[in-house]
């Protein structure tokens, strides 16, 4: 009887942890968790990560249903958004942009569930979070670094270039944004 009754239980363990790999939520992610946030001068700044299409190839047909991001201060603007495609150092189309400035919170991770969820396709995704800022102040998370490929793009209102943040600072700080993504089920 001990052993119909191990071998039931032991069916029903293996049974339940047989899962098919199409129902497992995906998430998008390039940093090593929270360390801090970099100090940024007053302005309008947009900070991003980059999936490429090859990074995404084992998602496309599923959809990007909600961006995380950590702030450590809040600023006085906060967006977030979703572009795809690439040309050169940048996104090609800005396919979501949302306001969450009445949303956000300090000192914690803050989720944004997209309105219209986005495809993944056969082509790059841009997740980002526009910011800004008045006084110089540490809004955005990011790692300890070092920096990935792809982990820390910015562009701000005084240049309106896309570059890395190593560039950005003339390589001195090589972190990588707190900003994730998950996808559906």
């Amino acid at each position: 009887m001990k052993k119909i009754l191990f071998f039931l239980t032991l069916g029903l363990f293996l049974f339940s942890c047989n899962n098919d790999d199409d129902s497992i939520a995906a998430e998008l992610v390039l940093d090593r968790g929270l360390n801090d946030a970099p100090f940024l001068l007053p302005g309008d700044y947009v900070t991003a990560v980059r999936f490429t299409a090859s990074d995404l190839s084992d998602f496309q047909g599923r959809q990007l249903e909600s961006v995380e991001y950590y702030l450590r201060n809040t600023p006085n603007q906060c967006e977030v958004r979703v572009y795809t495609g690439s040309t050169g150092n940048g996104p090609e189309t800005l396919v979501y942009s949302e306001s969450v400035t009445v949303e956000m919170e300090a000192n914690t991770w803050n989720s944004h569930s997209l309105s219209t969820p986005v495809d993944i396709g056969g082509e790059d995704i841009w997740l980002a979070i526009r910011l800004v800022l008045s006084a110089e102040d540490q809004t955005i998370g990011c790692d300890v670094g070092p920096a990935v490929t792809n982990g820390d793009w910015i562009v701000s209102d005084v240049n309106n270039l896309w570059a890395t943040y190593r560039d950005f600072t003339n390589p001195t700080v090589s972190i990588n944004w707190n900003i994730r993504g998950k996808l559906n089920e």
